[in-house]
């Protein structure tokens, strides 16, 4: 919003109007995004940058899209500059903003805290705000808590906002990259993609199909992974996998063209999948 207008004048070392001054005032700000004009209506578009002065006085109006304390400077060739801090203020509140970076968080762990805030549309914490927010998630095991302790039981779907801020803690127990919402009436909605990576490895799982295999014959080939205990692929363990059977004939290879000839008990597990 455009500021009411600034009146200035010429004055003597007596402080009395110097009514036959006329020239020109050059206005500057300590705020980046500072902008003055000639009349409240704009456009306020950084072309204006000095204002004449007639009969001892000028005026002219500013506009600031950055709540804060900015000072404005008027001076004129070798006249001490006249300073003066305005107040700029938030504007209505239009829209959620996560002020935390997105996480890397191991699954079915908590997450550091998640830092959000209620901005205007210049991207202003407005401090008068306090309600509430949604959290959602497309991930169906995403859990969020307001402590890091949990227990993320699915209970908690909302974060309080207080003085335009908030916190929240999540959980997910699936990897990949996950969304989080934070959404609340009457305003643009934030979504963040966090990281979920696996736990550590607990169990080998043989991912292809049970078979029917002709005596004598190869099998087709058999697959399996290395999972954590949510049943997540660990994609970065490398190693190897031991090979066994109650059926004393069975033998195993890499290739189904063998030879079968027992000397393989086991393969090598690379991205955390292995075949035999």
């Amino acid at each position: 919003m455009p500021s009411a207008v600034v009146s200035f004048e010429i004055r003597d070392v007596f402080d009395n109007q110097v009514t036959t001054f006329t020239g020109t005032a050059s206005l500057s700000s300590d705020s980046p995004s500072m902008f003055f004009d000639t009349s409240a209506a704009g456009p306020f578009d950084g072309s204006i940058t000095s204002v004449s002065i007639t009969g001892g006085a000028g005026s002219f109006f500013f506009q600031d899209t950055t709540a804060g304390s900015p000072t404005i400077a008027v001076a004129s060739g070798t006249l001490t500059t006249a300073n003066q801090t305005q107040t700029i203020t938030s504007a209505s509140a239009n829209q959620l903003v996560f002020t935390s970076a997105a996480k890397t968080v191991i699954a079915g762990q908590p997450s550091t805290v998640v830092n959000f805030e209620v901005q205007d549309a210049s991207n202003n914490l407005v401090p008068t705000f306090n309600g509430t927010v949604d959290l959602s998630s497309l991930s169906p095991t995403m859990r969020f808590d307001s402590s890091a302790v949990g227990p993320f039981d699915g209970t908690i779907t909302t974060a309080s906002i207080t003085s335009g801020t908030g916190t929240f803690f999540f959980r997910d127990t699936t990897t990949g990259i996950q969304d989080v919402t934070i959404s609340a009436t009457g305003l643009n909605s934030a979504t963040q993609n966090q990281t979920i990576t696996p736990d550590t490895e607990t169990q080998l799982v043989i991912t292809s199909v049970a078979q029917t295999v002709v005596a004598g014959q190869a099998s087709g080939a058999v697959t399996f992974e290395i999972w954590d205990q949510f049943g997540n692929q660990n994609t970065a363990f490398t190693g190897t996998a031991n090979l066994s059977s109650d059926s004393a004939t069975t033998v195993f290879d890499t290739s189904p063209t063998g030879p079968f000839s027992g000397s393989i008990g086991s393969v090598g597990i690379i991205g955390g999948a292995g075949v035999f």
